[in-house]
């Protein structure tokens, strides 16, 4: 499953050396653990988790975009 925000990417830093990671959201849909490149830490990822909530997010989305193409419908 593909959602809004796969090509999206999200900016952390590593907990145990600080080094800034740059993580595509899509890779972390199907691959939750991150790989510092920094120090070669294993960064694990509720998977379970994250999904439920970019699954509730890509829903909203969906959702408002429905709503939108119903609006200019009604202006059509």
């Amino acid at each position: 499953m593909t959602g809004f925000f796969d090509d999206q990417f999200i900016d952390f830093e590593c907990a145990k050396c600080g080094h800034k990671l740059k993580v595509q959201v899509g890779s972390l849909r199907d691959s939750p653990d991150v790989v510092c490149l920094g120090c070669g830490q294993t960064i694990h990822l509720d998977a379970n988790q994250f999904r439920e909530d970019l699954g509730r997010a890509d829903k909203a989305i969906d959702n408002l975009k429905k709503r939108i193409r119903k609006l200019v419908g009604k202006f059509q």
